[in-house]
């Protein structure tokens, strides 16, 4: 605030417009992204959160006002289990579109959510010339590396400059992004729950504003330097009258309403700062505004004896006062006397001072003002669930004013160790769905998950939530086969209670399919056996990287086979079946497309001309031997099943046979048949034109 008010003083005294004199760079905005291991997790129109990210991040870094620097930090994509893993990806600076869009798809989420540490990064990474900046949080779930994030709102809150820090929760539950909810309520930003690729291109739209900056009025260059110059001699200046009025007493914390008699200014000042203070302290303040004359105020934490005061936003000047007191307040607040790590659990308190107030458990002797978990008291309801940590041992509750942070109420509580079993299959394939099952949950947020044998602790591979009823549910197995184990995990915290070895083995897949097929012909393609449903079988060409997917379809949990279009350009295909864990390929067949009009027979070759006029008549020959009883030449239409036609005559003795060609222009087909094998031995195009 004194930069820009400098900055506006100088555009007075040069006689320059003071917009003209500010910078873009007053303002800036810095991503924080997550790109841990949950980011694979599927979203929608079968797609994953990363995926539907990407393309949404890509819009936003080309629509954005380029004009605002930005910095993008990551998280959770370069090494599983570490908490260190966070990279600036993009330095503070004015980036093309293009150039952040690439970095962000190159990233490879597999790792934690140090989300806290990663805030705290961007934060430092502020200049201190900004007036200010915007930091933007996309999440798709919690801190998982021990982090304080409401910690680190109330230092951001501390700042000497507008911070913004906005949480934009992707795929996340309701309950789950409120307890992020701190960041913005502390710092002014804003909390956005986002499901879908369209709800997450409208959030980052909505935080993409940089903060709005704080408001200098423009005066007439003569008057703002007369006015800050000394009184000229004998001069009187009337004293405007006003008055101040408040209640006689208020609980400390407590938020009270004052009134004054009327506005001498808009940036006028009403405050409340203790009896006697100096002209120049403000204490706890708000400016009166253009269209009011009452407003609300909060208690100091200190009970004491206090004044109100209207002050001048000129010069400072004190025009009225009423004296106050703050008075001691009295709270109560009362838990379950022992409780599970990692469980949810209930507290009671009494009538709340303030609404913005705390209750919180923290290790028992903890530091005023530490917070442990917590949650606001709000303005209605006296009791809400917190969630027991995840050490075992001595804790208290306590009711923890706002102002101030100092405790006005605790009790005791126990934080026992909770036992947990867990059990599935000896062994499932590679990429399977398989049912797990567990003992009672301790909190509808544990996970229950398949990791490598001697995982480390926190490390969450392939995980599901256990939720509040059936103690069982799927879980698929990795891509890679070997020696694995499944694990209850706490969610606060992210201990292992229970843990059951599993292994998971190899499969094969056998794929078939023509070994030659003529462009944008019916290809039926079917396989041996199926892992997952959502496993897919896919034509791609010949060589094509693992996981490319080209004309690709699920194999759903009927069909073994499944009908495609031959691709158009001639060449060598290969169909895959590809695991969807993973998208490794189990089984291929190699098969060569060959141009349209092309004869193909086996063991039989026709000889059909390429053309022919409607209604024409054309002689076909055949060389070749077969040794099947029933044999036919068909005329069929070029999209009619194999068996269908519009006329046939038996081989017997013959050598050629002679068609009239239909009236209507298009392409025909020439069959040779064998009708007992149920095979067409060859055929060849015709073009009716």
């Amino acid at each position: 605030m004194q930069r820009l008010a400098a900055i506006a003083l100088s555009a007075v005294m040069l006689g320059a417009p003071v917009a003209a004199q500010e910078s873009a760079a007053d303002a800036i905005a810095i991503m924080v992204f997550d790109a841990s291991g949950s980011m694979w997790n599927r979203l929608e129109e079968d797609l994953t959160r990363i995926e539907v990210a990407r393309d949404v991040m890509e819009e936003y870094f080309h629509t954005r006002d380029t004009s605002v620097p930005l910095a993008v930090i990551a998280y959770g994509h370069r090494q599983r289990g570490a908490c260190s893993d966070i990279e600036m990806i993009a330095p503070l600076a004015q980036h093309e579109g293009a150039d952040l869009a690439a970095k962000l798809r190159a990233l490879n989420p597999q790792g934690m959510t140090p989300l806290t540490d990663s805030m705290a990064m961007a934060r430092d990474m502020i200049p201190p010339t900004a007036e200010s900046a915007d930091l933007i949080l996309v999440t798709d779930g919690l801190e998982n590396c021990g982090g304080d994030p409401c910690a680190l709102a109330a230092e951001l809150a501390a700042q000497g400059i507008n911070i913004r820090a906005h949480v934009v929760g992707f795929g996340m539950t309701e309950a789950e992004i409120n307890t992020l909810s701190c960041l913005p309520e502390q710092t002014g930003g804003r909390l956005i729950l986002t499901n879908s690729g369209a709800e997450l291109a409208e959030a980052m739209t909505a935080v993409s504003t940089p903060s709005p900056q704080p408001e200098v009025a423009e005066a007439d260059p003569v008057e703002e330097v007369a006015e800050a110059g000394p009184a000229e001699e004998g001069a009187e200046a009337d004293t405007p009258e006003v008055t101040i009025s408040g209640p006689r007493s208020v609980r400390i914390g407590e938020d009270f309403q004052l009134q004054w008699s009327d506005t001498i200014n808009e940036r006028d000042i009403v405050a409340i700062l203790p009896m006697g203070a100096d002209e120049d302290e403000l204490g706890t303040w708000a400016r009166v505004g253009e269209s009011r004359t009452e407003t609300d105020l909060r208690a100091p934490a200190d009970p004491g004896m206090y004044e109100l005061r209207y002050i001048l936003g000129q010069d400072r000047r004190t025009l009225a006062t009423a004296p106050i007191e703050v008075i001691t307040a009295d709270a109560e607040i009362s838990g379950p006397n022992a409780v599970r790590s990692g469980e949810n659990f209930r507290v009671q308190w009494s009538e709340p001072i303030n609404s913005r107030d705390l209750v919180a458990i923290v290790p028992m002797g903890a530091d005023e003002g530490e917070l442990g978990t917590w949650s606001r008291v709000g303005s209605s309801d006296t009791q809400t669930y917190l969630r027991a940590p995840s050490d075992p041992g001595m804790y208290e509750l306590r009711y923890i004013l706002d102002e101030g942070r100092g405790t006005l109420a605790r009790a005791s509580i126990e934080v026992t160790t909770p036992e947990a079993e867990i059990s599935g299959p000896d062994s499932v394939r590679i990429g399977e769905s398989f049912r797990v099952q567990w003992s009672e949950p301790i909190n509808d947020r544990d996970i229950v998950a398949i990791v490598p044998m001697g995982a480390e602790e926190g490390e969450l591979g392939t995980w599901s939530r256990v939720g509040s009823s059936d103690p069982e549910g799927d879980l698929r197995a990795p891509s890679d086969p070997g020696m694995y184990e499944l694990r209850y995990i706490l969610d606060e915290g992210r201990g292992t209670l229970a843990r059951a070895a599993i292994e998971v083995t190899a499969v094969d897949i056998d794929v078939m399919g023509p070994d030659k097929i003529r462009a944008g012909d019916t290809l039926r393609a079917s396989w041996s056996d199926r892992v997952n449903d959502r496993d897919i079988v896919a034509i791609v060409p010949l060589g094509a990287d693992v996981g490319e997917l080209g004309d690709w379809t699920r194999i759903g949990s009927s069909a073994m086979q499944n009908d495609f279009d031959a691709p158009e350009d001639t060449g060598m295909y290969e169909l895959r079946y590809i695991l969807d864990e993973g998208r490794i390929t189990l089984g291929q067949h190699t098969f060569e497309v060959v141009d349209a009009m092309a004869a193909l027979g086996d063991g039989v070759m026709l000889t059909v001309p390429e053309t022919a006029t409607p209604g024409a008549s054309i002689t076909v020959t055949w060389s070749g031997s077969t040794d099947g009883a029933d044999q036919r030449i068909a005329l069929a239409r070029a999209d009619q099943a194999l068996f269908t036609w519009i006329s046939a005559e038996p081989i017997e003795e013959l050598t050629e046979i002679t068609f009239t060609m239909p009236e209507e222009p298009g392409y025909y087909e020439i069959r040779f048949l064998d009708l007992n094998a149920q095979d067409v031995l060859s055929s060849a195009r015709i073009e009716v034109r």
